[in-house]
């Protein structure tokens, strides 16, 4: 049940999220989770789109590189808490979180070392992962 993220690698300059906004736009692709992460010159997006095949066809076909991975996308209550709840769970099944950030419909996006295992032990604590399909 994980879910499929986009990677793209690019320049850190004015206009590059229009850009890359605009490209799913147009083919009326919802973004589910967006991170941007800063390297100076360079940037790394993170993307949880609708149509995810069509997405990524946009996207390469407008010049980027596009590299995929799976995901985590867990939904958490919208109560105090309940990050501290996910990351208790994490810590005692003892992965590892490389990185989260927020996405759509109460729920948080991450890449961990063990996603198979961990989304059992996450549904089994009944907090619920979301698939590709929950995403479209």
């Amino acid at each position: 049940m994980s879910v499929r993220q986009f990677s793209l690698f690019v320049e850190n300059k004015a206009g590059r999220i229009a850009q890359i906004a605009g490209v799913l736009a147009a083919r009326k692709i919802n973004i589910f989770g967006f991170c941007l992460a800063d390297t100076g010159d360079y940037g790394i997006v993170r993307l949880v789109v609708s149509k995810a095949d069509e997405a990524a066809e946009a996207l390469r076909g407008e010049g980027f590189t596009v590299k995929e991975n799976k995901v985590l996308c867990v939904r958490l209550p919208n109560e105090p808490g309940a990050l501290a709840t996910l990351g208790a769970i994490v810590t005692g099944s003892g992965s590892n979180i490389d990185y989260l950030y927020w996405g759509a419909r109460e729920s948080v996006i991450f890449m961990t070392d063990d996603i198979e295992g961990l989304e059992r032990t996450l549904t089994d604590k009944g907090l619920p992962c979301l698939a590709d399909s929950d995403i479209d």
